[in-house]
């Protein structure tokens, strides 16, 4: 394997011993062959750490490296860290590529002169064997007005937010130290690829969709998170949006910008709402009402009004109550 390889495949594991396999396999045939792949076991309960070096041991383009249990994001560093490649990209444990998709973005990468920051590409939604592919036209957008339109165009939004299907410059990464937020627990790889974008000066879409992104019972979870990790998450999405919005000149209210920003926010409040003891729950509230103030056009919903007058009123019972008659309803 030369030195420097052309893409750098960055894949985290953690308990994928069931999915592991049919990854691998299919970067492995892919017909585009000038990569390495980089294995990182998330300190892994089940065989995953033994089939990451499995693989190793039978290509050399593959390395396993292993780790304590930090998260996808640490998971994900370790592999920035280790990389080589030009570009870089991510893949899931339980996801799988079509035999081309590394062709794919490579070709979009390099007919389109000046070389693009960023490639992306559309993926496939499968769910229980049923597959809904997600795509747009080939299109390019240069400069930061052409970036800024996309923020302003609802049909990419979806392809915007997930490290999958994109190629990554390594050199933006390096040379911008951009890492994940390893203390952020949902959306950190929103935040990621944001602030990436604030780097680039040209993105190309592919209109290929060869990227299938399996849903499954374990794939959609969501921890709950503590007030510290709430309010880190709020204050670096509003950090982040404050940047795009400098650097694109959208306004404060842009509607994309916003809802990343409410997506936080929802999950600041309810870590408040778990929060046990009162005196800490009620200076949340009073800085969670700041907070809010800059979230333009997101008004409290009718479940959230209730909620903040039972807190702040200290009817704790009364709020569980309610909670648990909303649950059973859903």
């Amino acid at each position: 394997m030369p030195d420097t390889p052309a893409i750098s495949i960055i894949v985290p594991v953690y308990n994928a011993a069931e999915w592991l396999g049919r990854c691998v396999d299919s970067i492995i045939a892919q017909t585009f062959s000038d990569w390495e792949l980089l294995l990182v076991d998330d300190g892994s309960r089940d065989s995953s750490g033994e089939i990451c070096d499995r693989y190793a041991a039978a290509d050399t383009r593959i390395r396993a490296i292993h780790q304590p249990n930090g998260g996808a994001s640490r998971a994900r560093n370790t592999g920035i860290d280790a990389a080589r490649g030009t570009y870089v990209c991510f893949v899931d444990s339980d996801d799988w590529l079509e035999t081309e998709y590394l062709a794919d973005l490579i070709d979009y990468q390099s007919v389109t002169p000046p070389h693009c920051d960023l490639v992306i590409s559309g993926y496939s939604i499968v769910r229980d064997g049923r597959a809904r592919s997600l795509a747009v036209g080939s299109r390019r957008f240069d400069g930061a007005d052409g970036i800024a339109a996309i923020f302003s165009l609802p049909e990419y939004h979806h392809l915007t937010g997930t490290p999958f299907g994109k190629l990554f410059s390594r050199s933006i990464i390096t040379g911008r130290h951009l890492h994940f937020h390893e203390g952020i627990h949902l959306g950190e790889d929103t935040m990621f690829v944001l602030e990436y974008m604030l780097h680039c000066d040209s993105i190309q879409y592919s209109a290929g969709a060869l990227y299938n992104y399996d849903i499954h019972p374990g794939s959609l979870s969501a921890r709950p998170c503590s007030l510290e990790s709430a309010w880190l998450e709020l204050n670096t999405s509003e950090a982040i949006a404050a940047q795009i919005r400098r650097r694109y000149g959208l306004g404060v209210a842009h509607p994309y910008l916003t809802f990343q920003c409410k997506v936080h926010y929802g999950r600041l409040l309810d870590a408040i709402t778990r929060e046990p003891r009162r005196r800490v729950r009620l200076d949340s509230l009073r800085r969670l009402d700041i907070a809010h103030m800059r979230l333009v056009n997101t008004p409290y919903t009718a479940w959230q009004r209730l909620s903040l007058s039972l807190l702040y009123g200290g009817h704790t019972l009364m709020y569980d109550l309610i909670t648990r008659l909303r649950q059973r309803i859903r």
